[in-house]
């Protein structure tokens, strides 16, 4: 890979098959890696060195993973986690959604879809990390199937995910990053500013757009969230391809002159 400044990763894991398996593939990528076996080595590497991105094991003996998160983002307020647990369901994965992890990733790996980030996050690395093109990932979250079946056939061009209540929003983006939610205000479950609140402290980098047919009723909270932008149903395709495209351009990294 040509490129002047290679992404800078730092495996942490007690075990030593996955820090050399996750070395092996992030090193075929081009990233320059290193490996810790503990969160205390892992501490230490980083006020030595600024990694971009971590990968954390959840669960490690002397310091867990959600600890070493937290002392390591005291030094480098700019690093990524992705976090890695054997426990399909662990109380410390959901503390490192709160704390801002992008991803969670459960052993034993699948191997196509962490190959798959990979490649997308390097991509977005060296273009300076805007939303582009089709390999943007985006969320739909209303209780309306007929809205849903809407957005699906729209945006059939890009990764979509269309979901129907709050607690499956929450299940999907604690599974990847997604660039783009767009999040009914009025939800069966749950008030849409709420699951806001929440989707922001798990992926604070997504764009939420919210969408509504009762903006009167809700003008308040709009406002109140400083949002500026948002979708009055019924909804038009226009309308929806324009907000990404708005989304893009806003994201995008300033041109040098």
């Amino acid at each position: 890979m040509s490129v002047e400044k290679k992404v800078k990763v730092m495996v942490v894991d007690d075990e030593e098959g996955i820090r050399f398996f996750l070395k092996l593939l992030l090193s075929q990528e081009g990233l320059s890696v290193v490996t810790a076996e503990n969160g205390y080595k892992a501490i230490e590497l980083a006020k030595k060195d600024k990694f971009d991105l971590v990968f954390l094991d959840i669960r490690m003996p002397g310091i867990n993973g959600v600890e070493t998160l937290r002392a390591i983002r005291e030094i480098s307020p700019e690093t990524e986690y992705i976090m890695m647990s054997g426990y399909a369901v662990d109380d410390l994965m959901r503390e490192a959604q709160k704390e801002g992890a992008i991803l969670m990733l459960e052993k034993p790996f699948e191997f196509a879809p962490l190959a798959k980030f990979i490649k997308d996050y390097v991509a977005e690395y060296y273009a300076g990390s805007p939303i582009r093109g089709e390999n943007i990932k985006i969320l739909v979250v209303d209780d309306d199937k007929n809205e849903l079946d809407f957005f699906r056939k729209l945006l059939a061009g890009y990764t979509v995910v269309t979901v129907y209540s709050a607690k499956e929003a929450l299940e999907a983006i604690g599974k990847q990053h997604f660039d783009i939610v767009f999040l009914d205000i009025m939800l069966s479950d749950t008030n849409g500013t709420e699951l806001y609140d929440k989707i922001l402290k798990i992926s604070p980098k997504t764009k939420v757009t919210f969408i509504t047919g009762y903006y009167e009723k809700y003008k308040d909270d709009l406002k109140r969230l400083d949002i500026k932008c948002y979708l009055t149903k019924p909804i038009t395709e226009n309308s929806v391809l324009s907000e990404i495209e708005r989304i893009k351009a806003s994201s995008a990294p300033p041109q040098k002159s």
